[in-house]
């Protein structure tokens, strides 16, 4: 694997190939802690939901992590007062098993995102008021998600995967300008 250390948005990432795709893999990790008593199931729910919405992917149990940046690391530690964030600097092997996580959870947002596609272009195909209300509920949502995905691909990114988004991004609109109730 090439080692060639390059500054990208003042960290410092390693260029790595994997997958015939040149991945861009940081060093440089935001580390997420938390210990909550499992009697605070509903607040670990949302602390996890929150976690994922940020771009952080399960590292272990009660333990998070995504590639650092000083904007996401500051609103990773606003989110709940039982959160212990950590910079963490990796070293090269430790960097590439990270990454190899990392690029699994964006695979799994992608996976969420594509199933939504579906419901979406169900919800298009349903003629009424009522389910144009439903369809646009739903499409303001995507456009959520994809912006999400997003930010998330500027932390780590990916040709693969930003090829994909794009595809994803179309494919929505092509969506969006069918007439209501066609399929």
């Amino acid at each position: 694997m090439p080692n060639k250390t390059i500054k990208q948005n003042t960290e410092t990432y390693i260029k790595w190939i994997q997958r015939g795709n040149t991945y861009t893999v940081p060093t440089v990790w935001s580390f997420v802690f938390f210990d909550m008593p499992s009697s605070e199931f509903t607040r670990r729910i949302r602390l996890h939901r929150n976690l994922r919405r940020t771009g952080c992917t399960m590292h272990s149990q009660s333990v998070y992590c995504m590639p650092y940046s000083t904007s996401t690391h500051k609103t990773i530690k606003k989110l709940d007062n039982s959160l212990t964030a950590v910079q963490v600097i990796a070293d090269e092997e430790q960097a590439y098993d990270l990454a190899e996580t990392y690029a699994d959870f964006i695979d799994s947002l992608f996976l969420e995102i594509e199933e939504k596609v579906e419901e979406l272009e169900d919800a298009r195909a349903i003629a009424g008021d009522n389910a144009s209300r439903g369809y646009t509920k739903r499409y303001k949502k995507m456009h959520e998600r994809i912006d999400r995905i997003r930010d998330i691909l500027e932390l780590f990114p990916s040709e693969e995967a930003h090829t994909r988004l794009i595809g994803m991004e179309t494919l929505v609109e092509q969506i969006h300008e069918r007439e209501q109730g066609t399929a």
